[in-house]
């Protein structure tokens, strides 16, 4: 605690409008508690830092909205900028698959290894040309290496007189072209097969011979083949 005394000042308004013989002319003492008075103190200046709190508080969470906005935002622009890029990648390799089909060569011109007797498959070839790897010599056949429109033939002639040859061009278990021909003398006989033909990619071309009686000449019979234009 502690003891205080004030008075009012004698020129003051205040003092002027009392009486002369008022006692408030004189001074006063005021007893003052001083820990209440610390307390108040301190009260009044803990609300002043609390509202200023909540004030910077507010101000905080405003920031953070804001700043939560534009992250959400740039997120929106990295997702559509990934999609837009995986959209571009695709139309890329699309593009890529279409180049190489349409500018993919292939063909191939091959003559039978040695003399076929018989019916069945005409096998195996010699390879003369083989771009692009899709005929086999071994299994004498050609096998599409993409869609397409290609085109083929093939020459043969019997070696023997009295041959009775019917060779016909396959697509898998199709027939295309068929040829008949037969050798009366010494002279040889020549047939030909040949089409313009739409190929899945893994379709198989091949030669064969229907007769059991057939002979074919491996010095005159040859097979050519080559990619028009390739499907995408």
């Amino acid at each position: 605690q502690g003891n205080y005394t004030s008075s009012l000042p004698p020129l003051s308004p205040s003092t002027q409008c009392l009486p002369k013989m008022s006692p408030l002319r004189d001074g006063a003492t005021v007893t003052v508690d001083q820990v209440k008075a610390s307390f108040a103190l301190l009260e009044a200046k803990l609300g002043e830092v609390q509202a200023q709190a909540q004030l910077d508080k507010a101000d905080l969470q405003n920031d953070v909205t804001q700043l939560q906005a534009q992250v959400d935002a740039q997120q929106k622009v990295e997702t559509q900028l990934r999609a837009e890029l995986d959209t571009t990648k695709n139309e890329t390799a699309e593009l890529r698959k279409r180049l190489d089909t349409q500018t993919k060569r292939v063909s191939f011109h091959v003559q039978l290894s040695s003399t076929f007797r018989g019916s069945g498959q005409l096998k195996p070839f010699r390879i003369i040309t083989n771009e692009g790897d899709a005929f086999s010599a071994a299994q004498g056949q050609f096998v599409a290496p993409v869609n397409g429109t290609y085109f083929f033939v093939a020459s043969a002639g019997s070696g023997s007189s009295g041959a009775l040859d019917y060779l016909q061009l396959m697509i898998d278990d199709v027939v295309v072209s068929v040829a008949y021909f037969e050798q009366y003398d010494v002279y040889e006989v020549m047939g030909t097969v040949h089409g313009v033909v739409y190929l899945s990619t893994g379709q198989r071309v091949w030669l064969n011979s229907v007769y059991s009686t057939s002979y074919y000449s491996n010095s005159v019979t040859y097979m050519s083949g080559f990619l028009l234009h390739g499907d995408y």
